[in-house]
């Protein structure tokens, strides 16, 4: 009896342990993550598939949060559109329905209609100059813009950027060469202004639709950066590609303020420092994508040729007098005079 109940008393011991070893880990945890111990999931949504940069770049920074915050805020990951357009994620994230969104322009301005400020034709000086405009006082200026109409913080700006126009119809050279054209673009009214401007027929669709479009022949050709272009396989449907640069724009990393508001402020802390770090991966591989894109869209059969850029800059000066001063002329000029 005597050992039995020595027995007993050990087993009660080493049980108390236990639990006393767990409740000191889930206590360390709870420390390390200001607090918060019930599990938070961000599901962020984009248009882009899983070769695009946008997915590589937000897979780091899911995995790093979820590392950093010991499993406790999990992101997960919506590409494909599985979560709708970017017009549907910018709503979403205003119902609730969303938590995260990769947003270009287009999502942007359902927000704020001056974010399409960013398609105004050769408005940044080059990419250098862009990454310094959106990391600097005049991307909290541009994000503040938004923010204040809109319940979502931008995190940081990953970059969708230089766009270029491809066509099955025949090789772009000049301005001229796009007259009677259908080119699709998203739906941006400045975007559209240029292009019709132009002499082209732009025609507005969500990206989602465009493969389908060109393979039926809807529209003759679209304008995207190289990346876009390769890792959706319009080289399959489109026969010529047109350097013409002719727009750098961003994607904006957002969160919901409701979600962002969920988060204790080391874990906030988290979220912010993984979402810089994506951008700067993510931008790598855009930069990586543009070096190599024009030799592989070459070896896919698309024939690619350069522009003039000074000609295409002079035919888009046009676009300014329309819109610099709804944009804010200030801003703009700040935008185009870093260097």
């Amino acid at each position: 009896m005597k050992k039995i109940v020595a027995i007993l008393m050990a087993l009660m011991m080493l049980a108390a342990l236990t639990a006393c070893g767990k409740s000191n880990k889930e206590s360390s945890n709870a420390t390390q993550n200001g607090g918060q111990q019930e599990k938070i999931v961000l599901r962020l949504g984009f248009t882009n598939n899983e070769e695009h940069p946008n997915y590589l770049a937000s897979k780091q920074f899911a995995d790093a949060v979820a590392q950093r915050t010991n499993g406790l805020v999990e992101v997960q990951l919506a590409p494909n559109s599985l979560l709708g357009g970017e017009k549907d994620l910018a709503e979403g994230m205003t119902l609730g329905t969303v938590e995260m969104a990769l947003l270009g322009t287009g999502g942007m301005r359902v927000y704020d209609d001056n974010m399409q400020l960013f398609f105004l034709p050769f408005l940044f000086n080059s990419r250098e100059a862009a990454y310094k405009v959106l990391d600097g006082d005049i991307g909290k200026e541009i994000s503040a813009m938004m923010e204040s109409k809109a319940p979502v913080k931008i995190l940081a700006y990953y970059e969708n950027g230089y766009r270029h126009i491809t066509n099955s119809e025949r090789a772009i050279y000049t301005p001229e060469d796009l007259k009677g054209l259908k080119i699709r673009t998203p739906e941006i009214p400045a975007l559209v202004a240029t292009f019709k401007g132009l002499g082209a027929n732009p025609t507005p669709m969500a990206f989602g639709e465009l493969f389908t479009a060109m393979q039926q022949k809807t529209v003759d050709g679209q304008e995207n950066p190289l990346v876009t272009i390769i890792s959706s396989k319009f080289y399959e449907v489109q026969k010529y590609c047109s350097l013409t640069g002719h727009v750098w724009d961003p994607f904006a990393l957002t969160i919901s303020t409701a979600a962002w508001n969920k988060l204790t402020p080391e874990n906030q802390a988290i979220v912010q420092e993984e979402a810089k770090k994506a951008a700067d991966y993510q931008r790598s591989l855009c930069v990586k994508a543009d070096e190599e894109g024009i030799e592989q869209l070459k070896s896919l059969g698309c024939e690619v040729n350069e522009v003039d850029l000074a000609v295409w800059q002079e035919a888009t000066k046009f676009v300014y007098d329309e819109y610099a001063k709804q944009f804010g002329e200030e801003l703009i000029a700040k935008i185009r005079a870093v260097k």
